[in-house]
């Protein structure tokens, strides 16, 4: 899949906004460019939230101990959060080729720790994402 140079750019910014903190810019140029090429606006947004929603239910989970008051709510909706954005990532890879299909299968949708870890990786990155989306909205 061939990146524009407009989504090369825009990761290039989340890149230096976020200390050099992306863990999976290759993978989110992707989705953005799929998103951005076949004019999957709702698909990009909803997807950005999600990520962002479960990388938060990750770190306050990742706080809260098991038995506590909190943990299994928590837990139940970081795995529906999950399955959600696994059933994005489905629908992005519907637009790209072969290849990146295949790819993008077997780094995200395999059922095993090495794919849920890449999940959470592209969450923090759509995390840092989303908190930049928010403090420009806030500066205008």
């Amino acid at each position: 899949m061939i990146i524009s140079q407009d989504t090369k750019e825009v990761v290039k910014f989340l890149q230096d906004s976020s200390g050099g903190n992306l863990r999976k810019p290759n993978d989110l140029e992707i989705f953005l460019e799929i998103g951005a090429t076949f004019g999957q606006e709702n698909l990009i947004n909803d997807f950005i939230f999600n990520g962002a929603s479960i990388w938060y239910l990750f770190e306050a989970l990742k706080k809260t101990k098991q038995g506590e008051e909190g943990f299994n709510k928590l837990d139940v909706e970081l795995k529906d959060n999950l399955i959600k954005f696994q059933s994005q990532i489905n629908t992005f890879i519907s637009f790209s080729d072969d290849g990146t299909n295949q790819r993008i299968k077997n780094v995200y949708l395999q059922n095993t720790q090495g794919a849920y870890l890449n999940l959470l990786d592209l969450a923090h990155d759509l995390s840092e994402l989303k908190y930049v989306q928010n403090k420009m909205k806030s500066k205008k």
